[in-house]
């Protein structure tokens, strides 16, 4: 990825208006959005941009604000989180999936953090449980014992908030069997 995020990067920091760009190199229609421009907009955007793709109809565009927010998250976490939980049941998969890119990065930067309040969101509905189990099971963020005790802790609640859950055909609850399935 580092080659090519490099040069969105560069290519980005040139260009007063993102959108059209983002949308020609999005990657989409397609099976897979271009990671490494969603990449490159998470490190070059400010946060005013960041905020405002997140809020964006389109898909990709608000896939790239929403997992860029994960660096506003260590700065503003009580707005940036409350938002992100909202984006986590957001009917769009690749906004909900921008919602655990944004969650690893601030893993990566405040484990202890993002913990406490992944503990929080584990108690909501299924989405957002999703996002939490997505958020957390990155390797990249599980170097340490004690977090990954705690991350285990975490997923074995919302495990058995899936035994007990009595409506299986809801489609937040196929999503997030199928993310813990992965």
């Amino acid at each position: 990825m580092g080659e090519r995020m490099q040069l969105y990067r560069r290519e980005l920091s040139r260009l007063k208006d993102w959108e059209p760009y983002l949308k020609k190199h999005s990657g989409l229609p397609g099976p897979r959005a271009n990671l490494e421009l969603v990449a490159a907009v998470a490190e070059e955007a400010d946060a005013d941009r960041l905020w405002r793709l997140s809020a964006s109809a389109d898909e990709f565009l608000a896939l790239c604000g929403t997992a860029g927010l994960g660096k506003v998250a260590l700065m503003e976490p009580d707005t940036v989180m409350t938002w992100l939980r909202e984006l986590a049941s957001d009917p769009r998969w690749r906004v909900r999936e921008g919602v655990a890119i944004a969650l690893q990065q601030v893993g990566r930067e405040n484990m202890p953090a993002l913990l406490t309040e992944m503990k929080r969101w584990s108690e909501e509905g299924p989405y957002v449980q999703r996002a939490v189990a997505a958020g957390l099971c990155e390797p990249a963020i599980l170097k340490n014992p004690q977090d990954a005790v705690a991350v285990l802790a975490i997923l074995d609640r919302i495990t058995y908030s899936v035994a007990t859950t009595t409506d299986r055909r809801d489609g937040g609850f196929k999503v997030l069997r199928q993310a813990l399935g992965y």
